[in-house]
């Protein structure tokens, strides 16, 4: 028998004097070949880490959540009820910061700063504001209206347009 038979042979063999001294604490079990932590009452998967696996998890229950993208915390309790596996925190840390979605929907978290105000216009319709309001019902002939007006004073004048 080569080495590596033997240290297999070892494995195996060990593999039952752990799950009896894991079971023995009443922390760890076998259950349905998966490896299980108990918890009081509640029961939550080991996982290996394995980056695929993990990465599955992560996405049932975060971008498929019906909470839509949850922060770091929402997202580690809510995978922490089922699962368990080393730096499980460190793992949703990093999903959730490098959250692509999350990212390019985020709104800034600075303050925005007030608007500068308008300078004093040196004399009347100097500063005006124009808009045009298109796709109006047909009346005598025009279908929108061009309207312009004077920032000093909103005084504003308008003007039927059919070409705008």
């Amino acid at each position: 028998m080569g080495a590596l038979e033997n240290a297999r042979v070892q494995r195996v063999n060990i593999l039952p004097q752990l799950l009896s001294a894991t079971s023995q604490s009443n922390q760890f079990s076998l259950e349905d070949g998966l490896s299980v932590v108990k918890d009081g009452q509640d029961k939550r998967v080991v996982l290996p880490r394995d980056d695929r696996l993990l990465l599955d998890v992560l996405i049932k229950y975060r971008d498929e959540a019906t909470i839509a993208h949850p922060e770091v915390v929402r997202t580690y309790l809510a995978v922490r009820q089922d699962f368990v596996w080393s730096g499980l925190r460190s793992t949703v840390e990093g999903y959730v910061r490098t959250c692509e979605t999350c990212m390019r929907n985020k709104t800034g978290e600075r303050k925005k700063g007030l608007l500068p105000p308008l300078p004093i216009p040196e004399a009347p319709w100097v500063d005006i504001a124009m808009d045009f309001v298109t796709d109006l019902p047909v009346s005598g002939g025009y279908d929108a209206v061009c309207v312009v007006i004077k920032q000093t004073s909103s005084l504003f004048t308008y003007s039927e347009d059919s070409n705008c």
